[in-house]
């Protein structure tokens, strides 16, 4: 937000307070300030209409940022069908990837995309809930990765080669044993 905007941010989310039963103190609003400094004050408005509309308490700051993250998130059925519309479109075979990592990871995960396009058709549902949750693990990873980048473990190429190598593998077996796992 600009500087020009804090005296309306103030006074939106003074009301907002007043709505739940709340008064803040001028400390209060110069941390909620701080902690909204990279919104719009259109984006704010948007999010505090939605929340003051779905919320039976006063939202906290988390509250606003989760739904910020929600709305710029993909769902992981919209990912997999992107995956699939990609592997029937033959564009894995010249060793193309889909440029989303959380994707090609959750993908990988599977055994690759060739792995999901030589299954049978019959077993494309089962392949779908393991890539839904994959995806949904990966994506809580990748937040709290992002939220503190200094505890992220290294994932060097090596490994990442190693495990793809052992989900193909399990899934090679899975669909010679004829089972689902």
């Amino acid at each position: 937000m600009q500087t020009t905007d804090r005296s309306e941010f103030a006074r939106a989310l003074t009301v907002m307070a007043e709505i739940f039963g709340f008064t803040l103190t001028a400390e209060q609003l110069e941390v909620w300030w701080r902690l909204f400094a990279t919104w719009t004050l259109a984006e704010f408005r948007s999010a505090a209409d939605h929340l003051l509309a779905h919320s039976k308490f006063m939202p906290r700051p988390a509250d606003f940022q989760s739904l910020r993250n929600q709305a710029g998130q993909r769902t992981a059925g919209e990912a997999w069908a992107e995956v699939l519309a990609f592997v029937r479109s033959g564009g894995y075979c010249g060793g193309c990837r889909l440029g989303d990592e959380l994707t090609h990871r959750a993908v990988l995960a599977l055994g690759g995309y060739e792995a999901v396009a030589m299954s049978p058709t019959e077993r494309t549902p089962f392949l779908e809930r393991r890539f839904a949750e994959h995806y949904a693990t990966m994506q809580d990873a990748s937040a709290a990765r992002q939220a503190l980048p200094d505890e992220a473990p290294e994932l060097t190429m090596e490994l990442a080669r190693r495990r793809m190598a052992v989900s193909a593998l399990l899934h090679r077996r899975d669909v010679a044993l004829g089972r689902d796992r």
